[in-house]
């Protein structure tokens, strides 16, 4: 008898762990998803830096690299923030924005708490990674696409090539090429 309820719970246990698509890691959470091909997320993750700042990651690998990013700051604040789920998404939710994430595709979507969209993926295109070696070395390129409605204006984005000619950049395709930073 003891031996079969220690078996019911250790199967309980083990069906809990599917019942959730997604972790609860420090001031956020990592949504694994059930991607086969190679170029697009097996996860992401949404850190809540601030009840309007979510931070986003995604990797092409089942689990992020332990290392630490030289250009995030550490997070002293814990913002409160909640997490629902249904069959096609993950929202996190703070006192002022939505992060949605697709469960299917890994697509996020920025709302503000009537649901009115702030920011979103590219529906077809969202993020994709091309693997490259360097040597011994392996990494990945990324590439986030987003949608932009009309009457958005993209102003600055690098040093461009047009002579100056255009200052907001909406609907003009080219090339940002980023300017050398001396290092000592």
């Amino acid at each position: 008898m003891k031996n079969a309820k220690m078996i019911l719970c250790a199967g309980l246990l083990a069906l809990s762990q599917g019942l959730f698509a997604y972790d609860k890691v420090g001031n956020g959470i990592v949504i694994r998803l059930e991607q086969k091909d190679s170029s697009k997320p097996k996860a992401v993750k949404l850190q809540v830096v601030g009840d309007k700042i979510i931070r986003v990651e995604a990797t092409p690998d089942a689990v992020f690299p332990k290392s630490t990013s030289l250009i995030i700051v550490p997070q002293k604040a814990k913002p409160k923030y909640t997490v629902a789920e249904n069959d096609k998404e993950v929202t996190l939710t703070t006192q002022s924005i939505k992060a949605v994430v697709s469960k299917k595709s890994g697509e996020v979507k920025f709302t503000d708490l009537t649901g009115n969209v702030i920011l979103k993926e590219d529906s077809e295109k969202g993020k994709t990674f091309t693997p490259y070696n360097v040597g011994e070395t392996k990494g990945y390129s990324y590439r986030t696409v987003f949608e932009s409605s009309d009457d958005e204006a993209f102003y600055g984005l690098g040093q461009h090539q047009a002579n100056g000619t255009y200052w907001e950049q909406t609907g003009k395709k080219s090339k940002v090429n980023k300017g050398a930073i001396p290092m000592r």
